[in-house]
């Protein structure tokens, strides 16, 4: 009822469209209103047709009329039902995982399992994952802006109400649930907001746009065909059904359709490939991404980090250097364990084996080399109570924690970046020099160098300044963590530079282990540079463009340096991508023209801020998200262009012969089965099309190109006229040698439909030869078809054929 009225509204201010008083915005409006109800503006013309033909006793026209009618309306609810449950299955893809404490164990578990009472792990960057309440004395730093609006984060202390959906900005607690899914404040509003549409894609809208002037011109076009017929003598009833069937075959309704399709199984191709798609414009970017900004942990390396060598300056050191292993550490071991999902009961044990990291990988490591030098880590936490910890701050690179023991004493732990643990020790000039050969022959073999602190403090005062705790430090010594490459990388980087795609290491790891890294990956070459955050901190944006293509390796870096990264290449024209997992990251993610979050290693709030989530956080992930993104961009261009072809074609035949005085080619009837059968399975056949192997060893394509270039415009008018001027030319034959009409139109009907078949092969380009099982099941169930309706008795009836 309400699309009837709109179409009413659109007809009634088309009325007016040409007189004075109406402005050119308004006539605009009223265009604008029209095309948007277009399609049924046509089917209400359909029905008129029917009507008509019932009338003038052409029941059989009348009544196929209807059953295409039918048949679109049908075919098209199939494509969209198909194309929204597609779209569907990828949510069930991203999964919330918890730290969840049961039974005194802390496991992991699907956020969906959580029921209240539950205690959750939850730290910065984590999004809450149910309504619950602070039961610890840390306080957290939480950013309620999905629920409030407001900006400033929110400062909660044990006892205070936290709730799902917002995001943890700073420190870590634990929080007893009370309310999960739509009971909670945030599933309550998102109930409310179920029924609202979700954006199309740039591509939908221009697509939608062409469609739309498409759709004009054809309008346009089809209805010559009346006043031309009736100047040579046709009747007006079979012209204005001639009309009508031509311009329902030519209008490209299908393409919003065969867009969503291919996007939605291209997606779950790359979900297949373990990458997630969170927002559908980011297919059409990545195909066009020409420089990638890396981490190198976890992307570049495999991200199981275990202490491989240490040092301590004096035997007895050891032992603090454990402790500031553990305290403050954002960590938990977990033994490899069954774990039911529902009840978290373990189910078995395997001996032997190193337990589960949770949490941050390089905690992690600190956690098993304690475990390993001191077993029992629950009874060195016992030995005392952490007053305040420090989180790790990329500005000043340390971990603090201020701890005290059962006697009362005060001692301050640091560990962190270990040339700023050096500065911030009392330490002789000799013993520093031996500290930084060491360190920097560790980073020479790849290794994630840590140093550790430590002092006793006299403060009497509960509360210490991070600035104060971090003076007058003793140096305990210093650890190597190997994190190594993914065996994978290197012929990940090697496709990408194939690709047109310049990779760039962007890491907050000294210079040496980062080049150590790049150079066992294939990344770093002779005459590339390396550049550390400090330097970037010197140079102006002028002088960063002047270096940053010939760069492989930001070294010590912040977080703000990568988002200034991002914003210098897309001011110098470049579309870029970003990968990242911190909290920090997310601004650049945001600001790249593809944000990549990591799904194992990421916080909420980067996978929030992402266009992408690479569930396993490897590089090679990222290439095969450009490879897969890049075909399905080419299945859309290959669909649009045989449609837009075979319609042509069509429309063009049926013009030309108006023009030429020539007999209709074509019945209503059977103009509207050319558009049933070839519209629909050929385009959705090209839609999901085979990979092109070599879609890698091609540049980027231009973001900004229009989806009719000039090469693609020249093959649809090329390849459309040709079709239609040596189908005209048979028909005009057969009829001048003594052909009857129907015999001519069956030749040409069945040629046509041949044409477009044959068509849908021509526009695969190199992958003609390929198989297609959809595209040649589809052909071959279309020529089935044509024999049946062009030699059964009933049908010939039907389509107004014979021989």
């Amino acid at each position: 009822m309400e699309k009837g009225l709109a179409s009413l509204e659109a007809l009634e201010k088309l009325k007016n469209f040409g007189k004075n008083e109406i402005t050119t915005k308004e006539r605009i409006s009223t265009l604008s209103l029209f095309l948007s109800q277009f399609p049924n503006f046509i089917n209400g013309i359909l029905v008129t047709a029917s009507i008509l033909s019932f009338i003038t006793g052409s029941n059989i026209d009348g009544l196929f009329i209807l059953i295409i009618l039918f048949l679109n309306a049908f075919f098209g609810f199939i494509q969209e039902y198909r194309a929204e449950k597609s779209l569907d299955k990828l949510k069930t893809y991203v999964k919330s995982v918890v730290r969840v404490v049961r039974d005194g164990k802390e496991i992991q578990l699907d956020a969906a399992y959580l029921v209240p009472g539950d205690v959750v792990q939850v730290a910065e960057g984590d999004r809450i994952p149910a309504d619950g309440k602070i039961i610890t004395d840390k306080f957290l730093e939480v950013d309620e802006s999905i629920l409030t609006g407001e900006s400033l984060s929110i400062i909660k202390n044990r006892g205070e109400s936290v709730f799902s959906g917002t995001l943890i900005t700073k420190g870590s607690s634990r929080i007893i649930i009370e309310t999960t899914g739509n009971q909670t404040r945030f599933g309550q509003i998102a109930q409310t907001l179920a029924g609202v549409a979700p954006d199309k894609t740039p591509l939908q809208k221009r697509l939608d746009g062409l469609a739309k002037t498409l759709s004009v011109v054809i309008l346009f076009v089809a209805a010559l065909i009346i006043p031309l017929g009736i100047f040579q003598g046709k009747e007006f009833v079979s012209l204005l059904l001639i009309a009508v069937s031509i311009g329902i075959a030519a209008i490209p309704e299908g393409l919003p359709a065969v867009v969503t399709i291919a996007l939605a199984i291209g997606t779950s191709k790359m979900a297949k490939r373990k990458a997630i798609v969170r927002r559908m414009q980011s297919i059409e970017t990545l195909g066009a991404v020409q420089i990638i900004i890396t981490d190198k942990t976890g992307t570049l390396t495999q991200n199981v980090m275990r202490v491989k060598k240490f040092q301590t300056l004096k035997p007895d050191y050891l032992a603090p250097l454990l402790k500031a292993c553990v305290l403050g550490n954002t960590a938990s071991l977990i033994d490899k364990a069954g774990v039911s999902p529902l009840a978290g009961s373990r189910m078995e044990t395997t001996i032997g084996k190193k337990p589960d990291i949770v949490g941050d990988k390089t905690d992690g490591a600190l956690l098993l080399f304690a475990k390993e030098q001191k077993q029992d880590l629950q009874m060195l936490k016992k030995e005392g109570a952490i007053l305040e910890e420090y989180s790790f701050d990329p500005q000043k690179s340390t971990v603090t924690t201020i701890w005290v023991n059962k006697q009362n004493a005060k001692h301050i732990f640091v560990r962190g970046a270990p040339e700023v643990v050096l500065s911030k020790s009392k330490i002789s000039k000799k013993e520093k020099d031996k500290v930084i050969r060491l360190y920097q022959a560790y980073a020479r073999e790849g290794l994630r160098v840590i140093g550790f602190a430590a002092r006793t403090s006299d403060h009497h005062s509960l509360h210490i300044a991070r600035e104060d705790a971090e003076k007058n430090l003793t140096f305990l010594g210093i650890v190597g963590i190997y994190d190594p490459p993914r065996p994978e990388a290197r012929k990940a980087v090697e496709e990408s530079k194939k690709a047109g795609i310049q990779t760039i290491m962007v890491t907050g790891d000294n210079v040496l282990t980062a080049s150590a890294i790049a150079q066992e990956i294939g990344l770093l070459e002779e005459g590339d540079d390396i550049v550390t955050g400090e330097e970037i901190d010197k140079m102006t944006n002028e002088e960063l463009e002047k270096i940053i293509l010939k760069t492989r390796i930001f070294a010590r870096t912040k977080p703000e340096d990568k988002l200034r990264l991002v914003t210098v290449l897309k001011k110098m024209g470049y579309v870029v991508g970003v990968t990242g997992d911190g909290v920090n990251d997310a601004l650049a993610l945001k600001r790249a023209d593809v944000g990549l979050a990591m799904g194992e290693s990421g916080t909420d709030v980067a996978k929030e801020a992402s266009d992408i989530v690479l569930v396993d956080d490897n590089f090679s992930t990222v290439v095969s998200a450009v490879e897969e993104g890049r075909t399905i961009y080419n299945n859309i261009l290959k669909a649009i262009t045989y449609l837009l072809t075979s319609n042509l074609s069509e429309l063009s035949l049926v013009v030309f012969a108006s023009i030429l005085g020539m007999p209709n080619p074509f019945f209503p009837t059977q103009i509207l089965w050319i558009n049933l059968v070839t519209d629909g399975l050929p385009a959705l056949a090209l839609a999901s099309d085979n990979k092109d192997h070599s879609v890698l060893s091609r540049k980027p394509r231009n973001p900004n190109a229009p989806i009719l270039n000039d090469g693609r415009l020249i093959f649809i008018l090329v390849i459309g006229f040709s079709i239609s001027l040596i189908l005209l030319f048979v028909f005009n034959t057969l009829l001048e040698n003594g052909s009857s009409e129907t015999l001519a139109r069956t030749i040409i009907f069945n040629a046509l439909i041949a044409s477009h078949m044959i068509l849908a092969f021509i526009v695969r380009g190199r992958l003609m030869l390929r198989l297609n099982k959809f595209l040649i099941l589809g052909v071959l169930f279309t020529f089935i078809l044509q024999a049946v309706i062009t030699f059964n008795p009933f049908f010939q009836k039907i389509f107004r054929l014979g021989f």
